[in-house]
This record gives structure tokens, sequence and C-alpha cells, in this order.
């Protein structure tokens, strides 16, 4: 004999579609005429997070054309290194 686990009325209900509700300008919810499903609800409708992650992606740096010119003949690691090498000589200089 298999226990088959019985679904209680509530839980019908909430797995069925319900209405939709919004917010209107003054900040009270509204019924609204779609009805939507549990499950579109948590799974496919995008959420807060992913849209919010799509403004992010969209970013596009406005690169000016003094930098698109620029030639390096080494790499940007060995010029910062040199750059802070110097700075710290210059400090010594003052230091001392």
């Amino acid at each position: 004999m298999t226990m088959i686990p019985a679904i209680d009325k509530k839980s019908k209900k909430m797995s069925e579609c319900t209405t939709e509700y919004h917010m209107d300008s003054r900040g009270s919810l509204k019924k609204s005429e779609k009805k939507i499903c549990t499950y579109d609800r948590l799974y496919k409708i995008p959420r807060k997070k992913d849209r919010i992650y799509e403004q992010e992606s969209s970013f596009t740096p406005k690169i000016l054309n003094k930098s698109k010119s620029l030639v390096r003949n080494d790499k940007v690691e060995n010029l910062l290194y040199e750059d802070a090498q110097r700075r710290i000589g210059q400090q010594k200089l003052i230091e001392s």
C-alpha cells in the first residue's frame, strides 16, 4: 500500500490562477482584471533583480578621441609599476 498525500483546499486555491494587484498613483492597491497563475508569477515573469541586472549591463562607456588614439609601448601593468616607483622616489626626496 502506498500513501498518496492529500492536497487541502487552501493549497489548491494557491496553485490556481489568482487576481493580480497593482499600485495606483496614490499608492493604494487596486485589483487588475488580468489573472495570473502562481507558476507564471514565480518563474516566467522577470523578477526585479533581473531587471536591475539588465539595466546595469546596458552601460557603455564614452571613450574620448584622445583616449582612443593613445598608443602605449609597454604593458599597462609595467607603466603603473614604474609610476608607483617614481612616486615613492619623489616621496623619499621630500622627506629627506
